[in-house]
């Protein structure tokens, strides 16, 4: 994932003991599932720290798309509220509205539209695209420092053309605004970018990508393809009955047996180049990987052996 426990960890109980308390709203990206309806969602807490905010619970939330009032739910024990509804047609965004004593809180989700007849690729964003600058990211409001690993962004936006792009990290929900603005600001592809809810499943990254990749896949089992640089991402993706694609310069142990492991992007990209009519087209591609078929690899593995 990139970003360092102690340094979380530190700095919240410096935050704490000043008692820098805010109470804020966030909303997620959603994706409007085949039949048009789509879930939305919201997050109220008294922030503190990235990954370390106390939620707030029984709170009414509204929603709602341009003109259109979608319903209210109160906020749960997670201190997420959650609502399925059907969007306008020409909707990009939701909004949801929550009143708390003085504060009046606002936060704005986007809204993306998959095609059933398209691969998505799900890539990781530590380490694989982002050579993280953690500091920057934990304690500053724009990060301005990390940059993207080389060649990732030229290839991620030809792909794009072809491919449905997904971002899944462990970072956790208090940056996924700063996520969203570092990708943008280094012009990656849109897509929706997937956070973890809370401190526990950030650090149990595994687990926690494994069940949001369940969960979309059971909406699209066109997500077949996944990128990561870690064996996180390749069980997460393996156990998921997706391709799995790490960027590695050297051959790591234990790794994922069904990974196929290329040095930089300019080899993610050669490989896509050499196997393009196989991987746009998600069954052909699912009954590959179902039987165990192989794959053209013109670059070559990363390995030490």
């Amino acid at each position: 994932m990139g970003l360092r426990i102690v340094l979380l960890i530190g700095a919240a109980l410096t935050m704490l003991a000043s008692g820098c308390f805010k109470p804020m709203l966030t909303t997620n990206d959603v994706v409007v599932r085949p039949d048009g309806t789509v879930q939305l969602v919201a997050f109220m807490e008294n922030a503190t720290l990235p990954g370390l905010s106390n939620s707030i619970r029984r709170q009414w939330v509204r929603f709602s798309s341009g003109q259109t009032q979608l319903g209210r739910a109160r906020s749960g024990e997670e201190g997420r509220t959650f609502i399925d509804c059907r969007l306008p047609a020409d909707a990009s965004s939701y909004v949801a509205t929550a009143h708390l004593v003085f504060w009046q809180m606002q936060s704005t989700g986007r809204v993306f539209r998959w095609t059933t007849g398209r691969t998505i690729v799900v890539v990781d964003i530590d380490d694989t695209i982002c050579d993280t600058d953690t500091e920057e990211v934990i304690f500053q409001k724009r990060d301005l420092e990390s940059s993207p690993i080389g060649h990732a962004q030229p290839t991620l936006a030809r792909l794009a053309d072809s491919f449905q792009i997904a971002y899944l990290t462990a970072r956790p929900e208090a940056l996924f605004t700063k996520t969203v603005n570092w990708l943008n600001d280094h012009r990656f592809p849109p897509g929706p970018v997937f956070v973890a809810p809370d401190l526990r499943r950030m650090i149990r990254q595994r687990k926690y990508k494994t069940a949001v990749l369940k969960r979309l896949r059971a909406d699209w089992p066109n997500i077949r393809i996944g990128i990561g640089d870690s064996n996180v991402d390749a069980r997460a993706y393996s156990d998921n009955e997706m391709l799995t694609l790490i960027v590695a310069e050297q051959y790591q142990e234990n790794l994922d047996r069904q990974a196929i492991v290329l040095r930089d992007w300019s080899g993610i990209e050669k490989f896509f180049e050499s196997n393009r009519p196989v991987l746009t087209d998600s069954a052909s591609l699912a009954h590959i990987i179902e039987t165990g078929g192989s794959f053209t690899v013109p670059y070559a593995p990363a390995t030490d052996r």
